[in-house]
């Protein structure tokens, strides 16, 4: 009995200190892990070994999915790779994630004018639905004309404090309309 107990205790022992290790670098601070892996992927993409620099930036974005930081390092690191398909999907799965983050509709465009894709560049900003994000990418684009719409009087205000930000007033028309009208 004392030779099992001296056996079975050391391994819940170590047991218990695995799982209360796993709690606290992928639950309760898995943004401490995140930020250690992206770390070390860093490192991995300054040596070029754009496949362990993937799966940490994977990793780490799945620890941390609306940390759009790591989500563009993994695109950046799909982008060396040569890996397009991924780079784009990175992307717009990040663009649902983060729909404010103007970063990502910029990388995302110069992804598609890379790769000629310049119908789905110009189809993709067109295409924002995040009112906010919709008026600061109008103000990178100078020549484009925005039609905002929404049937929510609450988000017409708010357009229309980011239309003054922005300055957009003159190249841009506001509407009380759903997607069906």
């Amino acid at each position: 009995m004392k030779k099992t107990l001296k056996l079975v205790l050391p391994l819940l022992l170590i047991v218990i200190l695995l799982i209360a290790g796993y709690w606290f670098f992928f639950r309760y601070r898995a943004d401490l892990t995140a930020g250690l892996l992206r770390d070390f992927a860093d490192s991995q993409m300054e040596s070029g070994h754009y496949g362990i620099a993937i799966r940490c930036y994977r990793w780490a974005n799945g620890l941390t999915p609306r940390d759009a930081d790591v989500a563009l390092k993994l695109a950046e690191a799909y982008r060396q790779d040569g890996n397009y398909t991924k780079t784009e999907s990175t992307l717009v799965h990040a663009i649902y994630d983060a729909p404010e983050e103007i970063r990502l509709y910029e990388t995302l465009s110069r992804v598609y004018v890379e790769q000629d894709k310049l119908l789905d560049a110009q189809l993709m900003l067109d295409g924002v639905s995040n009112p906010t994000a919709q008026a600061a990418l109008a103000a990178k684009r100078p020549s484009a004309r925005i039609i905002f719409a929404d049937i929510s009087p609450e988000a017409l205000s708010v357009t229309r404090k980011n239309v003054a930000l922005h300055r957009l007033g003159t190249r841009s028309v506001t509407l009380k309309a759903d997607a069906l009208s």
